[in-house]
């Protein structure tokens, strides 16, 4: 299994209070595979994060891993 998390205003509008979920492992599923079957609009994954290190949306996932998706937040 894959653990997921998402952060921030990701998919907030799609599946407002499902923040975490979990999905089935297969070998050479990436993480664009990932949000594309969930819906997630890539442009809502600007900061992808792996076992607590960045990653791209091509990066290939293992079983066990945890991702954290997020939009990138601005301030000033």
């Amino acid at each position: 299994m894959i653990d997921v998390r998402l952060l921030n205003f990701v998919d907030r509008e799609r599946s407002p209070g499902k923040r975490e979920f979990r999905c089935e492992f297969r070998p050479g599923l990436t993480v664009r595979q990932l949000i594309a079957e969930k819906g997630i609009p890539e442009s809502d994954a600007q900061l992808i994060i792996v076992n607590g290190k960045v990653r791209s949306l091509d990066t290939e996932l293992r079983e066990g891993d945890r991702v954290a998706l997020s939009a990138m937040i601005g301030g000033g």
